[in-house]
């Protein structure tokens, strides 16, 4: 594989910003009031274990002018709740197309999704083998949640921040910090404290900004502990600095608001950031390739389209019915050229959206209501019993077109046909035998 080297753009990424503090302090009002920013687009507002989303859709702002945030919907389950995560980033990739304000995430509070995962983990260990027995024998015994179970929900949490950190916009993550006991070796340290922010352990390392907000700062006033940019950066604290004094490190912010945190003193300007900057990394098994095996790795990844690329395959099935790669380089080999197949794919299908784009910006726009074809594929989908559930229809029209559908009204004329004559038939096979036509 040929090394593939760039120049630094000098572009921040997008800025995931965390704000805790004590209960009561003003978090969730402070965030509230970046949605009434005129130089932010949307703002989606998922709740998690706190109940004032509603409510605060009364506040307006010094200035006067209201907050204008959506609440996300979820039951509460973890498979909502990432969904909906990315949903939202979906959501925001397609605001850029039309309007160049940034949108905002804003998770109340992040630490309930690792409460979450927490409970989730204990659940999965008690229905071991090894604590049933346990409690078998004693109602009353201490569940031994080993690491393999923590693991996985780290691997859960780490997808969730995966999403967050490449959303396409402004993410603000609340949560809950407090005093705590100082621990040493599990135990307490008398005449010595702590603080604790509820999340996982690597949430302040994932985030540019870390705010802290408590009521004996007072309303209004946050203490900027973390801001990750070369314009104007907390000091960091030296070497040698007494406990006492790394614990009080921070800058104190007086009449702080997040709108002139994030477009003064960091300078973030949407329309000049690096998107793609976290780069998801690819956990595999892949074993390492064999000398003979190297040449035919380059020919898949130099292969320019589809049909060069089954000349690549076949000849890497001839070499190794001679026994000249092993069993594991095939696999590997395979794994690869799967993965240059979907390449091929995602160019076409892009190119493919990019038409249905140029031909929707060139025709004039359509009303769905009030599009025959597309009133009767909604009476078809009632008759299918899927007229109230959203998700059904999605996924449903989204394997009969071949590419994941956000809306029906993304539809095109032809595509609203195939699913109308999809739908039609299956009614016609729900059908009694003998049935008055």
């Amino acid at each position: 594989m040929t090394l593939r080297t760039r120049k630094p753009t000098g572009q921040m990424t997008n800025p995931v910003i965390l704000l805790e503090g004590e209960t009561g302090a003003g978090r969730s009002w402070k965030a509230a009031e970046l949605s009434a920013s005129p130089k932010i687009n949307r703002t989606f507002w998922l709740q998690l274990g706190e109940v004032t989303a509603d409510e605060y859709g009364l506040i307006k702002t010094s200035a006067g002018q209201p907050v204008r945030y959506e609440i996300v919907e979820h039951d509460g389950t973890w498979a909502q709740i990432y969904q909906s995560v990315v949903d939202a980033k979906a959501e925001a990739h397609l605001d850029r197309r039309t309007d160049p304000r940034p949108d905002v995430f804003v998770l109340d509070t992040v630490g309930a999704v690792w409460d979450l995962l927490s409970e989730w983990a204990y659940n999965r260990a008690k229905g071991s083998k090894k604590n049933r027995e346990a409690l078998a024998a004693d109602p009353n015994a201490e569940i031994d949640i080993s690491s393999n179970y923590w693991n996985e929900a780290t691997g859960r949490w780490r997808r969730m921040m995966t999403q967050l950190m490449t959303f396409p916009g402004i993410v603000i993550l609340l949560s809950r910090g407090k005093e705590t006991i100082y621990l040493e070796n599990g135990r307490p340290v008398t005449g010595r404290g702590d603080y604790r922010v509820e999340g996982q352990k690597g949430l302040v390392s994932d985030v540019r900004v870390w705010l802290r907000m408590t009521q004996e700062l007072g309303y209004g006033k946050a203490k900027l502990i973390k801001l990750r940019t070369v314009h104007d950066s907390v000091v960091p604290p030296k070497a040698g600095d007494s406990v006492q004094k790394l614990r009080g490190h921070g800058e104190i912010l007086t009449d702080f608001s997040l709108e002139a945190l994030i477009f003064e003193r960091l300078q973030y300007d949407p329309a000049n950031v690096m998107h793609n900057a976290l780069v998801p990394l690819q956990a595999g098994s892949d074993a390492p390739l064999t000398d003979a095996a190297l040449p035919l790795e380059l020919g898949i990844q130099s292969a320019e389209d589809i049909e060069q690329l089954k000349t690549a395959w076949q000849t890497v099935v001839a070499v190794h019915g001679e026994q000249k790669i092993t069993d594991d380089d095939r696999r590997t080999l395979r794994r690869l050229l799967d993965a240059r197949r979907l390449s091929f794919e995602h160019d076409a299908e892009r190119q493919r959206l990019l038409g249905r784009i140029e031909q929707a910006q060139v025709a004039p726009p359509k009303n769905p209501g009030n599009d025959p074809a597309r009133r009767r594929m909604m009476a078809l989908f009632g008759q299918a019993e899927m007229g109230d559930d959203r998700d059904a229809r999605l996924a449903y029209v989204s394997n009969i077109v071949g590419h994941e559908v956000g809306s029906t009204n993304e539809l095109t004329d032809d595509e609203v046909q195939a699913v109308c004559e999809r739908l039609d038939s299956w009614l016609k096979q729900l059908e009694p035998t003998g049935a008055p036509a």
